[in-house]
């Protein structure tokens, strides 16, 4: 995830976090990922956990997948650093999951694509969105500003243009959604990279 500075007009680069992909786990070196997770997670150089999470379309067993996730949320919780998720066909186990755990850190749905039903329903739980190119116009208009984040992931667009075509979705303007989103990252991430 990156923010765009309004003074210098550029994108500031990613957020520093460590990850534990659902599409890169294996039952091997699961717990050997979990414990670097778990020592990289108190560097205070590290502002997130993720990506992390549940996806019913690759090729890991979703019950590892579920058994990683799990872990991965107490790991970000107790370092009191935001989750990034990915969440593919997976919204009522994510959403199970935060019932469950009840965690205190923010969570943020990276690349969300879904409907505005789903947008409404995972902000309901407390989670963040964070969209990109191929966002979803209603549900965009659906999220609530002090919920929203824009990424580039791997767009071929700039943060600069997402945030454009953003903006002409929300009819509002473009340096006014900047600043507006560049709250919620400076809220959750607290210093930003420069």
């Amino acid at each position: 995830m990156r923010y765009y500075d309004l003074h210098t007009h550029r994108a500031h680069p990613d957020i520093p976090a460590v990850e534990l992909h659902p599409w890169h786990l294996t039952e091997e070196s699961l717990e050997m990922r979990l414990q670097q997770l778990e020592c990289e997670a108190s560097r205070p150089e590290i502002l997130a956990i993720g990506e992390a999470g549940l996806d019913k379309l690759c090729d890991t067993p979703f019950r590892l997948q579920l058994q990683a996730f799990r872990r991965v949320i107490r790991i970000a919780d107790e370092a009191g650093k935001p989750l990034v998720i990915h969440c593919v066909k997976s919204m009522n186990e994510l959403l199970a999951l935060k019932k469950e755990c009840s965690p205190h850190n923010t969570w943020i749905c990276h690349g969300f694509r879904g409907k505005p039903e789903a947008a409404s329903q995972l902000q309901r739980s407390g989670i963040c969105l964070s969209y990109g190119e191929k966002f979803n116009r209603e549900a965009l208009q659906a999220t609530s500003l002090d919920r929203l984040f824009v990424e580039t992931d791997k767009s071929s667009l700039s943060i600069g243009e997402i945030y454009e075509r953003m903006a002409t979705a929300l009819h509002v303007d473009c340096e006014w959604l900047v600043h507006r989103v560049t709250q919620n990252f400076v809220r959750e991430f607290g210093n930003l990279p420069e």
